[in-house]
């Protein structure tokens, strides 16, 4: 046998054993190096590292779009006009122009508290609901979930973009107690925010001072 092809064998030999002695030392360590991995492994690596940040800017994306989504929707300008009356009840007209911007929706849902006032000592109550819109579809329907009048106006077949405006009127009872008037005028339940709000007496029992509570409630007292 030539000097030379003895040599070859033998050094293939060694590196065969190196080898073995190298994944021995991987089963032992329960990781695998660099230098071992296979070419395939590391395409599975690089496949799974790549989705991962696609979904993360795919959610960021999603999540900015919808952000602004948001903020194009809000209300323009809220009125709200009430008559105290003698019996202890208040006649309202809210005045809602609502922007929807390019979001398509049904229509608006209008939440108002109900439940004891501290003023009368009885028990507030929404009564004599209507509703209306001249360019939006205003079918009215109320339900009277625990600690509030939910007002929803609006078409569930039919969805509006834009700016619209809504006017509601109602009945609310257990708010007035003598001289003075304990009424949530715009309430903290809008998701939306509102640009301009007006509030106005049209009639009292006597001229009421407003003041703002926090929460948003007005309390009136005689002048």
């Amino acid at each position: 046998m030539p000097q030379w092809f003895s040599t070859i064998v033998l050094s293939a030999h060694h590196r065969f054993e190196g080898a073995q002695a190298r994944l021995s030392r991987v089963r032992r360590n329960g990781r695998v190096p660099d230098v071992v991995r296979s070419p395939a492994r590391t395409r599975r690596r690089l496949v799974l590292i790549t989705a991962v940040i696609a979904g993360v800017v795919l959610a960021a994306g999603v999540g900015i779009l919808l952000y602004f989504s948001l903020q194009s929707e809000r209300i323009r300008h809220y009125s709200v006009d009430v008559v105290v009356r003698g019996d202890g009840s208040a006649l309202v007209r809210e005045t809602i122009d609502y922007d929807f911007g390019s979001n398509s929706r049904h229509g608006i849902l209008r939440k108002i508290p109900e439940g004891r006032v501290p003023v009368s000592g009885a028990a507030s109550g929404v009564t004599d609901i209507r509703a209306r819109s001249g360019s939006a579809p205003a079918d009215t329907q109320v339900s009277h979930p625990y600690g509030a009048a939910a007002i929803r106006i609006g078409n569930p077949d039919r969805t509006v973009t834009g700016r619209h405006r809504y006017v509601i009127e109602y009945r609310i009872t257990g708010v007035v107690a003598g001289d003075q008037l304990a009424f949530n005028a715009i309430g903290s339940e809008w998701k939306v925010p509102i640009e301009r709000s007006r509030y106005q007496n049209g009639r009292a029992v006597r001229p009421l001072r407003r003041e703002v509570q926090p929460g948003g409630q007005l309390r009136h007292h005689a002048m």
